[in-house]
């Protein structure tokens, strides 16, 4: 037998079947992960273009755990920290960024051609984790008073065209001098990371928006500020050639989704499942973000549902309310399916796949199962009954521990409804 839960969890297909889950098709970012990679040749990691995500500005470095950096080869470059944990999986983007003595804050950043152009009068959610370190000070600044002026701040840019900077310089002996900075792009969302609350340097963290494009955009940058400057007199050494700080930051999990203007959907809840949590409802990064009002005046995501009936919500996003209607029946279902509660993926040839015991009668129309961490993030996903999780995420063993399931499916007799069962298993090794 497998063991309730009390989680409030539905599957993301039985209410939502319009979009899709975190990391999927809808997600506009190819590779938004940073996962996929053919290591670039160099002791560095740095590129100008990959199969999917090209450098604004001069080059940026892909770091994997499966391309390896030259330690010494990095030394002397602050973006690089080979220590770094990705923010989830294998691989992230590192950039660096300079100030010039004369004032000019010049950032790298990444830019991608999007799956499809983006819509007019449509809105669109975004979301990247992104780390900041550190900045290193030239000789020529005072002690204190000049690291105000290196407040962190997150662009994010989109054109019809691929996006770039380019910079009008010119040199002084052998320095460099900068003129001007030109972007071929729109800015559409900023972040001040510096005044957000809970932000700390050199620790990962969320940013997230949603925008109106103008529409027919079909790339997308993110990037740090690259802007001419004002500071004190101190701090700004106007005609001066040379650097005065050297900093970076990094990249990770880009998202991109076209928000709903409306979601309309239906479900059965069989007994096992004592509630609804709408933040497994709505696609992910959504429903992670999103603040929910139902139609009697509760408040939040998690909510026993006890009685069949239609249930209004109100999804409320930064910048636009997306109306929900829910269609529930409670059934007792009887299924004829039994999940264990424990498994063992250790390589011993007993238990090593967590999989449902499925009776030979039942014939299926649809089936998603889905494997949560205590996150909530999707760690595992089928819709293969006959398909296993074997406790892997992205090729690295998972942490003992106990994981949540929820099952979606509908069976051929009766495939316009859909059925929701959901439990806990323990992952030991």
């Amino acid at each position: 037998m497998y063991l309730k839960s009390w989680l409030f969890l539905v599957s993301l297909c039985s209410l939502l079947p319009i979009l899709t889950p975190m990391g999927a098709a809808q997600n506009l970012i190819r590779n938004h992960s940073f996962e996929e990679v053919d290591c670039p040749e160099n002791p560095i990691n740095s590129f100008d273009r990959s199969p999917t995500w090209y450098a604004v500005g001069a080059d940026a470095y892909w770091m994997h755990v499966n391309c390896p950096v030259d330690l010494a080869a990095t030394a002397s470059v602050l973006a690089i920290k080979p220590q770094l944990t990705p923010n989830l999986g294998l691989g992230y983007i590192s950039l660096e960024g300079v100030l010039t003595a004369n004032g000019f804050l010049i950032t790298e950043g990444v830019g991608i051609e999007l799956t499809k152009a983006l819509s007019s009068n449509h809105a669109y959610f975004f979301e990247v984790a992104a780390i900041y370190y550190d900045a290193e000070k030239g000789p020529e600044l005072p002690e204190d008073g000049c690291d105000d002026i290196l407040r962190p701040r997150l662009e994010v840019r989109v054109a019809n065209d691929p996006i770039g900077i380019s910079l009008e310089r010119t040199f002084v002996g052998p320095n460099l001098l900068v003129s001007a900075i030109n972007q071929n792009s729109e800015l559409v969302l900023d972040d001040q990371g510096a005044e957000r609350p809970g932000f700390v340097r050199n620790r990962w963290f969320t940013y997230y928006d949603c925008f109106f494009p103008k529409g027919g955009e079909t790339h997308l940058a993110v990037m740090g500020r690259s802007e001419k400057l004002e500071g004190p007199e101190q701090c700004i050494l106007e005609g001066e050639p040379g650097f005065l700080f050297n900093f970076g930051y990094a990249l990770d999990e880009v998202f991109l989704v076209e928000i709903p203007k409306a979601i309309d959907s239906s479900m059965v809840l069989c007994p096992e499942v004592t509630g609804v949590d709408l933040r497994q409802v709505v696609v992910d990064p959504l429903g992670k973000r999103a603040f929910f009002v139902w139609d009697d005046g509760f408040e939040g995501a998690q909510r026993p549902i006890e009685r069949s009936g239609i249930y209004r919500i109100d999804m409320i996003l930064p910048c636009v309310t997306v109306p929900i209607t829910l269609d529930i029946e409670r059934s007792d279902c009887a299924p004829e399916i039994f999940f264990p509660n424990v498994f063992s993926p250790n390589g011993d040839g007993l238990n090593d796949e967590f999989f449902p015991s499925i009776g030979t009668s039942l014939t299926f129309s649809s089936y998603d199962l889905k494997v949560f961490n205590r996150w909530g993030q999707v760690v595992y996903q089928s819709t293969a009954f006959d398909r296993g999780w074997d406790g892997q995420i992205r090729g690295t063993a998972s942490d003992t521990g106990v994981y949540v399931w929820v099952l979606s499916y509908s069976l051929a007799e009766n495939p316009e409804s859909t059925r929701v069962l959901s439990g806990e298993v323990l992952l030991v090794k």
